[in-house]
């Protein structure tokens, strides 16, 4: 009972995050969307790929090998929130999923995201989320499916929350 309850909270969750996703992406513009904000930063577009890519990485370990696990599956979801929606600490992004330095059709990229959200979704719904993948996630090893989604979920999150700040940067700019 537990994991089922623990399973339907996690795909609200997933969805609840890649709606805000897909609504984010929409609020921008095509000029917009490949803006760079300010010195350091990624645009909107680069951000968008850098979580689709992850997301894509997601897939394979919720469908790539998996066994069953000797732990709770949900074990390491604190921790990975504390870190993923940790806003003080900046990141380094793996070089696997590191965004591409050409525009970006906004409409594909949203497009895309969206197949991957929904095939994500579907995943959730469909799958043991208590076996562990055999992909070992970054310095921290084996993760089970329900916490390669909270990742996921968290990791998106994150990413969205730099989106919306990359607009407001933009928007404080052209107001100027």
């Amino acid at each position: 009972m537990k994991i089922e309850k623990s399973t339907s909270a996690l795909a609200t969750s997933f969805d609840n995050t890649a709606k805000d996703l897909l609504e984010t992406i929409s609020s921008f513009n095509e000029k917009e969307f490949n803006e760079i904000p300010f010195e350091g930063s990624w645009s909107a577009a680069q951000v968008a790929d850098h979580v689709k890519k992850s997301l894509k990485g997601t897939m394979n370990a919720l469908h790539g090998e998996v066994k069953p696990s000797e732990r709770e599956p949900d074990e390491h979801v604190e921790k990975l929130k504390s870190i993923f929606l940790n806003f003080d600490i900046k990141m380094q992004s793996p070089e696997f999923i590191l965004p591409s330095e050409q525009p970006l059709q906004k409409d594909i990229v949203y497009q895309n995201l969206k197949e991957i959200t929904d095939a994500i979704s579907k995943a959730i719904n469909s799958l043991d989320l208590s076996f562990a993948s055999t992909i070992p996630f970054p310095k921290s090893g084996e993760l089970t499916r329900h916490e390669w989604v909270s990742f996921a979920t968290f990791h998106t999150q994150r990413h969205i929350r730099q989106m919306k700040n990359i607009k407001e940067h933009l928007e404080a700019a052209t107001v100027q």
